[in-house]
């Protein structure tokens, strides 16, 4: 499952870079890093307010039921491909431009530090849709 998701990844790094303009990154760089650390930001104020919860019997049921692991990796993931866009980030900022000639190499860098971010937005709603089916629940307890 695991060389499935990877396969995934190259395969849109490579359309995004191939078919859509990354260029607007060149110039963007810090831009991608602030909105990478406020996803960050995001991701931990949702674990921060899930283990606020952990002493309601509705969030002790779901963490029976194996639900809560659901949330919890997709806080990890998201925060793990955030840190993986900064990464690149500064590695595009400082390495890139200087020292690599190949534009196909330059956009396939730019077109993975795009992915890692939507990546990122998806587990970001993946888990407030996740946290707010909790909320519920603990309201409707109540």
């Amino acid at each position: 499952m695991k060389i499935i998701k990877m396969v995934f990844i190259v395969i849109m790094t490579l359309i995004i870079s191939q078919f859509i303009d990354v260029s607007v990154v060149k110039n963007n760089h810090f831009n991608m890093i602030t909105v990478n650390a406020v996803f960050i930001g995001f991701l931990f104020t949702s674990l921060s307010i899930l283990l606020g919860f952990l002493n309601e019997k509705v969030v002790r049921f779901f963490e029976k039921a194996w639900a809560l692991k659901v949330v919890y990796a997709s806080i990890e993931k998201g925060i793990v491909c955030s840190l993986l866009s900064v990464i690149l980030s500064f590695i595009n900022l400082v390495i890139t431009e200087k020292y690599i000639l190949n534009d196909k190499v330059i956009n396939s860098l730019y077109g993975f530090e795009i992915t890692f971010l939507i990546i990122t937005t998806y587990y970001l709603f993946k888990t407030l849709y996740n946290l707010k089916v909790i909320v519920d629940s603990i309201k409707i307890t109540r």
